[in-house]
């Protein structure tokens, strides 16, 4: 199958989520999207849909507490119909970035599955399952078979 993209350009803004691989994946890489953009082109069920609303409040609420770069990952990010959640993690580029780190931890990360329908990292602490990684590394890997990478994708928020 050939390499498509979809390439919708704004006022100084490229936004970029290619079409997904025989395996259901995003090719490797980041790609820097809108919530819009998201909603638009992975909304294509009625679980899907009911996921996003969640997830907006979580963006909303990580935007509050400073953190203004949001990563998603998990079976949404893929052609999966019907995802049972969302893996995000969240990072920011404050200049306060302790004061930053140390409000999210107390709440973004005490937040519960069931009220945001997924759950939520800090993208730059390391990952349970392999230590020697962050959880933006492990975000790029497929958990069925490590050495196989995969696409996600990334909200300035």
């Amino acid at each position: 199958m050939p390499f498509q993209v979809l390439l919708l350009i704004l006022p100084n803004k490229y936004i970029v989520i290619p079409d997904f691989l025989d395996n259901g994946f995003l090719p490797e890489g980041i790609y820097e999207t809108t919530f819009e953009e998201i909603k638009e082109r992975l909304g294509f069920s009625n679980r899907r849909n009911r996921l996003l609303i969640g997830m907006k409040e979580l963006m909303d609420v990580c935007k509050q507490l400073r953190c203004n770069v949001f990563y998603l990952d998990g079976s949404f990010v893929s052609e999966k119909l019907r995802p049972s959640d969302y893996d995000a993690c969240w990072d920011t580029t404050s200049i306060h970035r302790e004061l930053v780190l140390k409000a999210a931890s107390e709440s973004i990360l005490a937040a519960l599955e069931e009220e945001y329908g997924g759950e939520i990292y800090y993208a730059q602490a390391k990952s349970f399952r392999n230590p020697s990684i962050t959880i933006l590394e492990y975000f790029q890997l497929c958990k069925e078979n490590p050495a196989i990478k995969k696409g996600i994708l990334k909200i300035n928020l």
